[in-house]
Parts: C-alpha cells; sequence; structure tokens
C-alpha cells in the first residue's frame, strides 16, 4: 500500500508489475540453468571453437 501511494498507482497495478518482474526472473533463471547445461554437455563431449566448426563445414563444402 505504502508503494503504491508513493508512486500514486493503484495496488493491482504494483502488484501486478511485481508479479510480471518475478516471472521475468524466473524465466531468466530457467534459461541460464538450460544454458549451463549445453555447456557442460559441450565441453564434456570435446566441442570445438565456433570459428573451426565454420572452417571445416567450409572445408567440406569445397571439397564436395
Amino acid at each position: 500500500k505504502v508503494e503504491a501511494a508513493r508512486r500514486s498507482k493503484p495496488l493491482k497495478e504494483i502488484v501486478a508489475e511485481a508479479l510480471q518482474e518475478w516471472l521475468e526472473l524466473q524465466e531468466d533463471l530457467e534459461l541460464g540453468a538450460l544454458a549451463e547445461e549445453a555447456m557442460a554437455e559441450y565441453r564434456e563431449k570435446g566441442g570445438i571453437e565456433l570459428g573451426e566448426l565454420v572452417r571445416q563445414l567450409e572445408a567440406e563444402r569445397k571439397s564436395a
């Protein structure tokens, strides 16, 4: 109530904004965890750098 009064906004709007921010944070945390899992798999399987992959693909395309 205090924040709503301070911002001159309805309490309902303050709660909706807070909920939206919380949901976005949860999504960011979930995406971060997925990215970490992908990087762990990449390292585990001996992944290569993007530049090296591009060079390999170009070499394969030229030799085809």
